[in-house]
């Protein structure tokens, strides 16, 4: 579910959820990524002016996209203003290299 959150912003981050199957697909380590206090657990990465947590499955290339924070302008923008929002949707929140 990506609720009310701008396509843009879904978009950035499935893109970039793409981009760590690939590298995990290719043997790549991708436990310590984005931003967290050690290896493995909740990870944090940057995504289109906002950021989302993340969790790796160990030996297994699988993302779990955990919460999607857009940016702030984006926020403001959903009180009252016109932005592009989807309305509740479901996205791939675990993704398998085939």
């Amino acid at each position: 579910m990506a609720g009310s959150i701008p396509d843009y912003v879904v978009a950035e981050v499935e893109r970039l959820a793409d981009q760590l199957i690939y590298l995990a697909s290719t043997g790549v380590d991708i436990s310590d990524l984005g931003n967290g206090p050690r290896p493995g657990g909740l990870r944090r990465m940057d995504a289109a002016g906002g950021w989302f947590y993340f969790l790796v499955a160990p030996r297994d290339p699988l993302v779990i996209v955990v919460r999607i924070v857009p940016p702030v302008d984006a926020l403001r923008a959903g009180r009252g203003q016109s932005v592009s929002r989807r309305p509740a949707i479901s996205t791939r929140t675990s993704c398998r290299a085939s």
